[in-house]
């Protein structure tokens, strides 16, 4: 009998298609399940952005101007409380007939003998104090005031970057945007270590960033943003990358009496953040940040850098 081979028979090519098929499919369905994967990470949010938006939605426009209000009187106090408690005390003997005009220890009144009113902005202090806020206050001076805090220090945050928030957590900060433009928007949420140095600087160090919840480098944030929306995207992605490595002064300088206060340190339980401050009159601050720059000169000249 003679016989010839034909090549596989029929059955066995059904059986090898089947296969192939079933190993296509496994792969579209890894490939799908990926994709899903990471469009649900995008579009979910962290705990912290939950939290705020929590804090947006249950507190009205005027509620977060008056606790932010609040909040600003109490840092005031804790600055200031000092002249306020002087100046009340002075008011209260210059209302006796023979009373003579009020002085206060370290302020510069003039020659030997000569006494003149207290001038509330010439009391020297430098002084270590405790400010204490609650998250809904930090919360609500970030939401009302951080622009106005960004434009009086030269910074521009570009209009698409909506709803931010910062809050300490741990030894952490962490920090949030919305980003919004036509057809497209998108969370991020940063998380920073903060160091502070001898100079009076911190500086900011990116230690995560994410995209909802996707962690994504902060050196692609520019290309993610324009391939999802365009070149308007553009100074808002380098603005984010920007804060990969941020060196600034923590300083609050707009307060009463001319007084400043360098943050030290901060804590966090529970609902009470704790700032460590350093509270100085105009004249002690400049004395000190001349005399750490002096040191600075002096540290690179040895260093060599």
């Amino acid at each position: 009998m003679i016989t010839t081979e034909d090549g596989p028979t029929q059955p066995v090519r059904k059986r090898k298609w089947k296969i192939l098929r079933r190993a296509l499919l496994i792969v579209l369905l890894l490939i799908v399940s990926v994709m899903g994967g990471v469009v649900f990470l995008l579009r979910s949010q962290t705990p912290q952005w939950k939290e705020h938006q929590r804090f947006l939605s249950t507190h009205s426009t005027a509620q977060i101007e008056q606790l932010a209000a609040g909040a600003e009187k109490t840092i005031e106090q804790v600055i200031s409380g000092d002249i306020e408690a002087l100046l009340a005390q002075s008011s209260s003997a210059s209302a006796s007939p023979d009373a003579k005009p009020a002085t206060a220890p370290g302020a510069s009144n003039g020659d030997a003998g000569e006494e003149k009113p207290i001038d509330p902005t010439m009391i020297r202090i430098d002084e270590v104090r405790k400010l204490s806020l609650t998250r809904d206050e930090l919360a609500a001076l970030v939401t009302a005031r951080y622009e106005q805090w960004l434009d009086s220090r030269g910074y521009v945050k570009p209009a698409e970057l909506t709803e931010p928030m910062i809050q300490p957590e741990g030894a952490q900060l962490v920090a949030a945007f919305k980003f919004v433009t036509r057809g497209f928007s998108q969370v991020f949420t940063a998380r920073f270590d903060l160091v502070f140095h001898d100079d009076g600087y911190a500086t900011l160090k990116l230690d995560s960033l994410q995209a909802g919840r996707m962690p994504i480098p902060a050196a692609e944030v520019s290309d993610y943003l324009r391939k999802n929306a365009g070149n308007s995207a553009l100074a808002a992605g380098e603005w984010l990358s920007k804060l990969e490595d941020l060196r600034f002064k923590p300083v609050l300088d707009d307060l009463p009496y001319r007084r400043r206060a360098r943050v030290l340190g901060f804590n966090s339980e529970g609902e009470i953040v704790e700032l460590t401050i350093r509270v100085q009159d105009f004249r002690t601050y400049a004395e000190t940040n001349a005399r750490q720059e002096a040191q600075m000169r002096t540290a690179e000249v040895a260093t060599g850098f």
